[in-house]
């Protein structure tokens, strides 16, 4: 539910942040966020010309549980040449992969896999697990988005099978 919440009102605390000190180098960022006069607001290269620039939406919330409260969950194990990189810069025996892939094991409660498959840990902390498709589908945006990205790639073709 993260990509409605982000936009619950009550909780919903726009911050905006710029990534360069200068405005005119700031708006050539495709992110950047404006303000037109009736209040609407605009993301894009070509603002009205009286739009007030306001810089890129950085979403935050104000409720009980912060900004957790809308953050996507997203768990990403690092590829084993990010961890050689940290070992190697740091002089650090204990950033090597096969190290850190059991720290991994001992936080990670794996719920999508099954337990008999090796390099994921079952018991730990930190429940992973895949989110329902039912919400894509059940959410106009998400799935627009999803099917959008699918016929960029050429995966997904109105009308015809995938092939």
């Amino acid at each position: 539910m993260m990509l409605q919440s982000t936009e619950y009102v009550p909780q919903q605390w726009d911050y905006f942040v710029h990534h360069y000190d200068d405005l005119e180098r700031q708006k050539k960022d495709t992110k950047m966020v404006y303000r037109k006069t009736d209040g609407e607001k605009y993301v894009g290269l070509s603002p009205p010309s009286d739009a007030d620039p306001l810089g890129i939406l950085y979403p935050r919330a104000g409720t009980l549980g912060g900004c957790s409260t809308h953050n996507a969950m997203i768990s990403v194990y690092p590829f084993d040449n990010d961890w050689k990189y940290i070992q190697k810069i740091t002089g650090d025996r204990t950033w090597a992969p096969s190290k850190m892939r059991n720290y991994f094991k001992k936080l990670e409660d794996c719920q999508y896999l099954p337990s008999s498959l090796a390099g994921h840990g079952y018991s730990g902390w930190l429940k992973v697990s895949l989110t329902s498709l039912h919400l894509v589908i059940e959410d106009q945006k998400l799935l627009s988005l999803v099917l959008s990205a699918g016929t960029a790639m050429g995966k997904v073709r109105f009308g015809h099978a995938p092939t």
